[in-house]
C-alpha cells in the first residue's frame, strides 16, 4: 500500500487501495451484510474474528446490525478473508 498524509497528519491509504484491500466483502450483494463486513474488518484483528467464525453469531451484534445468522456468518467470514489477503 502507499500511504498519503491525511488532513489530521496521519498517514492514510487511497480509496483505490482501501478497494482492493475489500475485495471479499465489495463482492457482498447485501448492504447490511457488506456495512456490518466493513466494520468487523475496521475494528477486529484477524485473530479477533477467527474466534468470533469458530463461535456463534453473536446475537447483539444481529440485533444491532439487523442481519440474520447467515449474514452475520458471511460477513465475519469476507472481513477475515480480506485482512489474510493483505499478507
Amino acid at each position: 500500500m502507499t500511504p498519503c498524509l491525511g488532513v489530521n497528519g496521519k498517514v492514510e491509504t487511497t480509496t483505490k487501495e482501501r478497494i482492493n484491500i475489500m475485495e471479499m466483502i465489495d463482492q457482498l450483494r447485501d448492504g447490511k451484510t457488506k456495512a456490518f463486513a466493513k466494520h468487523c474488518f475496521e475494528r477486529y484483528s484477524p485473530e479477533e474474528l477467527n474466534a468470533a467464525s469458530e463461535g456463534a453469531p453473536d446475537q447483539d451484534e444481529m440485533a444491532h446490525w439487523e442481519v440474520t445468522a447467515g449474514q452475520w456468518e458471511e460477513a465475519i467470514a469476507a472481513a477475515l478473508a480480506d485482512h489474510h489477503s493483505q499478507g
